[in-house]
């Protein structure tokens, strides 16, 4: 009787490891989903979106279309019960130290891929040239773009993580960096194809520190959406 009650709970934690899997794929082929945006953009324009005031719909539909994503599989994951409920005590002092240590490191890497710039400073920058006056708004606008595109990221890798526990831990919380393995084969190795060997070797280093923002922050979903974040935006 005990052999068969633990072979039924291996396999609803296997199918919960795979459903985990399949959401995370799913959730992170909505970033695809802006091509399909662009193509109507451009039927609509007769070309691709140039603008200021285009670029700014672009943004801001694409954000809506990755935020509709979003959330039909988060809803999707606590229907499925997929995710341990988020301890309500609030961090350890020594969580809280390498979590803003983990976060620092992670700007200063996203600095260092900047030639030592701030990114914001230099992005405004670009779209005040672009742009002149207007050019704050468009910044505005791009931000919150990459607002969306950091809750993707931290969704695959939370769903990663959880899956690579639900498959080879029986469901319980690991330290091994099952989400940043997943992340980095979603994003990370694609861009040897779609871009060159730097921006993939930069996405997955990234995908690491966004994992170990995420166990430092206590898997608590809106403290360590707030440290990705924070990276993916400096």
């Amino acid at each position: 009787m005990e052999i068969m009650e633990r072979d039924q709970k291996m396999e609803t934690m296997r199918k919960k490891g795979w459903l985990c899997v399949g959401l995370g794929i799913l959730v992170f082929l909505t970033l695809a989903l802006e091509v399909v945006v662009l193509l109507a953009e451009s039927a609509v324009y007769g070309a691709a979106p140039s603008a200021f005031w285009q670029n700014c719909i672009h943004w801001t539909l694409t954000c809506a279309v990755w935020c509709a994503g979003l959330i039909l599989v988060h809803k999707a994951a606590r229907r499925r019960e997929l995710f341990r409920e988020e301890e309500k005590e609030s961090l350890r002092p020594i969580q809280w130290i390498w979590l803003a240590v983990i976060t620092a490191a992670g700007v200063l890497f996203m600095a260092a891929n900047w030639n030592m710039t701030f990114k914001p400073l230099a992005e405004w920058s670009h779209f005040v040239e672009m742009f002149g006056s207007a050019g704050t708004v468009g910044f505005l606008f791009q931000y919150l773009y990459y607002l969306a595109e950091s809750a993707i990221i931290l969704t695959v890798i939370m769903l990663g993580q959880r899956a690579g526990e639900l498959f080879f831990s029986q469901g319980r919380n690991t330290f091994i960096p099952w989400g940043w393995l997943f992340c980095s084969l979603l994003w990370g190795f694609p861009h040897l194809l779609t871009k060159n060997w730097e921006t993939a070797a930069m996405s997955i280093v990234l995908s690491f520190v966004f994992e170990l923002a995420y166990l430092a922050a206590g898997r608590k979903k809106w403290l360590s959406y707030a440290a990705v974040a924070v990276i993916f935006l400096m």
